[in-house]
C-alpha cells in the first residue's frame, strides 16, 4: 500500500471519527439546550453551531434529536440576546444547507439576513445592507423575483406602519411611545431604496400595490428624503398602471354596479318590448274588429240600398202610391245609416 493510500485512509478514518464524535456531542447538546440556565444553553448552542458549520454531514442528527423543534421554541419564546442569535444562526445555516429545489425560495434564504441588517439599530450597517441588497436586485433576476413574491413587501409594509400602530395603541392606553419601538428614518430610506430599485425593471410589480396608501402618506407628510423617494416610487408604479388594493376593490365595485345597472336597463327594455308587442297585438285585434264592423256596415248599407230600390220600384209601378210608407222607410234608412257611421267613428276615436 502506498503512502498516499495510507494517508487517504487515515483522513477518511479521522473524518468518520469526527462525524461520530459530532453525532455523540449533538446528543449531549440536545439535552443542554433545554436547560433554563443560559450558562448551560449558550455553550451547547455554540457547540451545535460549530458542528453545522464544520460537519454538515451531521445535520441529520439535529432532526433525529428534535433540536430543530427546540430551537424554534426558543425563538418563539421571545428570548433575546445570545440565545436568540445562536438559535437563529443555526436554523439559518440548516436552511441554507437544505438545498431547496425552488430557486426563488433559495434566493429568499440568501436575502433574509440582509433584510434583518437593514432593520438594524446600527445606521452604518443598515445603509451598507441596503446598498448590498440593491446591488443584488440589479445583478440577479431571481433575487428580484424573490423579494416581490415571498413576503418582503409585507415586511416593508409592517416596518412603514409600525410607528402608526404604536402611536394608536399608546394613545388609547394613555402611555408614551417607547423609543425602542420607533423605526429610524434611515431604515425606511434603506427599504425605500430597495423598493425603488425593484421598480426600475418592468413587470411583476403588482404586489407593490399594497404599499401605495402608505407611500401616499409618506409623500404628503414624510421627511424630505423619504418624501422624495416615495414620490419616485409612486410615479414608477403609476407608469406601470399599478393600483392600490383599495382602488382595485372600488373599481371592481364600480364595474359590478355598472353591470347591475345594465342588467336592470336590459330587463326594463325587455319589459317595454313585451308591453309594446302586447299593445301591437291589441291594436291589431282592434283594427280587425273595426274592419269587421266596417264590413258589416257596408253590407247593411248595401242591403238597405237594395231594399230602398225595391220599394221605390214598387211605388212607381203601384196604381195607388203610398206616400206615407215611403217617408217612413226613408226615415228608418237614414236612422240606421247614422247609427252605423257613429259606431265606426267611435271605434276610430278609441284607437287613435
Amino acid at each position: 500500500m502506498s503512502d498516499e493510500s495510507i494517508r487517504i485512509n487515515k483522513d477518511v478514518l479521522l473524518a468518520q471519527n469526527l462525524q461520530n464524535n459530532a453525532i455523540a456531542q449533538i446528543t449531549v447538546f440536545a439535552v443542554s439546550i433545554r436547560s433554563q440556565d443560559q450558562n448551560v444553553q449558550i455553550p451547547a448552542l455554540k457547540g451545535i453551531l460549530d458542528i453545522v458549520v464544520n460537519e454538515p454531514e451531521s445535520v441529520e442528527s439535529l432532526f433525529d434529536n428534535n433540536i430543530i423543534v427546540d430551537l424554534n421554541k426558543i425563538i418563539s419564546s421571545d428570548q433575546e440576546g445570545e440565545v436568540f442569535v445562536l438559535s437563529s444562526a443555526i436554523l439559518h445555516i440548516v436552511g441554507v444547507r437544505s438545498k431547496s429545489v425552488d430557486i426563488v425560495v433559495r434566493a429568499k434564504v440568501a436575502t433574509d439576513s440582509i433584510i434583518q441588517i437593514i432593520n438594524s439599530t446600527n445606521e452604518k450597517q443598515s445603509k451598507a445592507a441596503s446598498k448590498a441588497l440593491c446591488d443584488l436586485v440589479e445583478a440577479n433576476e431571481q433575487i428580484r423575483n424573490s423579494l416581490l413574491t415571498t413576503g418582503f413587501i409585507q415586511v416593508v409594509l409592517h416596518t412603514f406602519t409600525v410607528n402608526t400602530q404604536i402611536q394608536t395603541k399608546s394613545s388609547s392606553s394613555s402611555q408614551s411611545t417607547s423609543n425602542d419601538n420607533v423605526i429610524p428614518g434611515y431604515v425606511k430610506v434603506g427599504l425605500l431604496n430597495v423598493i425603488l430599485k425593484l421598480t426600475e425593471e418592468e413587470g411583476g410589480l403588482e404586489s407593490l400595490g399594497i404599499l401605495i396608501p402608505i407611500l401616499e402618506e409618506m409623500k404628503r407628510n414624510g421627511e424630505e428624503q423619504i418624501k422624495s423617494k416615495a414620490k419616485k416610487i409612486l410615479n414608477q408604479l403609476n407608469g406601470e398602471g399599478i393600483q392600490s388594493y383599495s382602488t382595485l376593490v372600488n373599481n371592481e365595485k364600480e364595474k359590478d354596479d355598472q353591470i347591475k345597472q345594465l342588467e336592470n336597463t336590459n330587463k326594463l327594455q325587455v319589459k317595454q318590448l313585451i308591453r309594446a308587442d302586447e299593445e301591437k297585438e291589441q291594436v291589431k285585434a282592434e283594427n280587425e274588429g273595426i274592419s269587421t264592423q266596417l264590413q258589416r256596415t257596408t253590407e247593411e248599407k248595401e242591403r238597405l240600398r237594395i231594399e230602398l230600390q225595391r220599394t221605390t220600384t214598387f211605388q212607381t209601378t203601384s196604381k195607388q202610391p203610398q206616400h206615407l210608407m215611403e217617408m217612413e222607410e226613408m226615415h228608418i234608412f237614414k236612422k240606421e245609416m247614422k247609427m252605423a257611421f257613429q259606431i265606426l267613428l267611435d271605434n276610430t276615436k278609441m284607437h287613435f
